[in-house]
């Protein structure tokens, strides 16, 4: 059940390509802090604890390039979660 779940399909690959456009237009014509955090919570995250932290020479160092990577990382997954979500709850209300 979970491996079907996760299993990448066609339709999961196309959401997850859209996700980011849409989240990329939501939040430039809000500029709004709420909606990339629900969008982009791990990268929000990041740049609330590093971006105004006192040592900001850490966002321009080989770390932070390496810990942004991660982040954003994490975000895709997490994107992608959201895609296989959105697929089967469309997969389970097209069945009834």
């Amino acid at each position: 059940m979970l491996k079907k779940f996760f299993k990448p399909t066609w339709k999961k690959v196309l959401i997850l390509i859209i996700l980011p456009i849409i989240q990329y237009f939501i939040t430039g014509l809000t500029q709004s802090v709420i909606i990339p955090l629900i969008f982009r919570p791990f990268t929000m995250m990041f740049f609330v604890i590093f971006k105004f932290s006192p040592n900001t020479s850490f966002l321009i160092s080989f770390w932070g390039v390496l810990a942004e990577g991660v982040v954003s990382t994490i975000d895709l997954a997490y994107n992608y979660l959201i895609s296989c979500i959105i697929v089967w709850i469309y997969d389970k209300v097209k069945k009834k």
